[in-house]
């Protein structure tokens, strides 16, 4: 995997505690990026990770949102 990068925009109204649990987040996925990869397969083709345990999960989920014609 090469290095990457992380973007965020912080909007004005966003708390110090949200702010903190971000940089949490990002903290954690830093110590343990390589460990929690593991649970993924990455897909070249179209650049996209999917988790081992759970493949179809973002399919499915979008495929409910649409399927009676109305997002939610």
């Amino acid at each position: 995997m090469k290095p990457g990068w992380i973007r965020i925009s912080i909007h004005p109204t966003t708390s110090d505690e949200e702010v903190g649990h971000i940089c949490h987040a990002i903290t954690e996925l830093a110590r343990n990026h390589q460990q929690w990869a593991a649970d993924y397969t990455y897909n070249p083709s179209t650049n996209e990770f999917t988790h081992k345990m759970n493949p179809s999960f973002e399919k499915h989920l979008v495929t409910h949102w649409f399927a009676d014609g109305k997002a939610g």
